[in-house]
């Protein structure tokens, strides 16, 4: 499962979430524009070319905008 937005605010806190009761049979691939500080995950910038995913992937999309 490909997760958008992880360095986002609802990216943060589902991460916080899942690092004490991770989702049963999926493996979060954090996808964010923040520095990469682990296996799960990949810095990308959406708006350029989107990130090699693996066939089938699965996409939480929670990248986006927010009014100040």
């Amino acid at each position: 499962m490909a997760v958008t937005g992880a360095t986002g605010r609802l990216g943060r806190l589902l991460r916080l979430a899942w690092a004490t009761s991770p989702p049963a049979g999926l493996a979060p691939l954090w996808i964010g524009r923040g520095a990469v500080t682990g296996p799960d995950e990949l810095r990308a910038d959406l708006t350029a070319e989107l990130p090699k995913l693996p066939e089938g992937c699965i996409i939480l999309h929670l990248a986006g905008s927010v009014a100040p």
